[in-house]
């Protein structure tokens, strides 16, 4: 386990979040776009998720099972913080969100995986 490649992974995550909410909220402000805010924050989640994916993956042997579980903590972190603002969302819409985050924090751990064995193939 390699606990620092997780919390470097879940700070990326979460700066990709707010960078592209920020960046995503200012363009679809301008261009019109109805409550964009929320459209950026939609979008830019999912991104995250990769992002700290493969920030952990890129710090970890088990780039896979890191990526995965920043995946589950960054998706857990939001669930948490989107209930205590009081989202009408159900346990099922949470659950899927959760899952969802595993899989794309997978996806994201296994990209710094291919990325590192690709390397490591082309210098031997």
């Amino acid at each position: 386990m390699h606990p620092l490649g997780i919390a470097y992974g879940l700070g990326a995550a979460f700066l990709v979040l707010g960078l592209f909410a920020i960046v995503g909220w200012l363009l679809l402000a301008v261009s019109g776009v109805d409550d964009a805010g929320t459209v950026a924050v939609v979008v830019g989640a999912p991104l995250g998720a990769v992002a700290g994916g493969w920030v952990a993956g890129r710090t970890a042997v088990r780039s896979i099972f890191h990526g995965g579980l920043t995946g589950v903590l960054y998706a857990a972190g939001i669930t948490f913080l989107s209930i205590l603002d009081g989202s009408p969302a159900t346990a099922l819409t949470f659950g899927g969100f959760i899952a969802g985050g595993v899989l794309l924090g997978g996806f994201g751990g296994w990209l710094a995986e291919r990325r590192r064995l690709s390397r490591n193939t082309a210098s031997s």
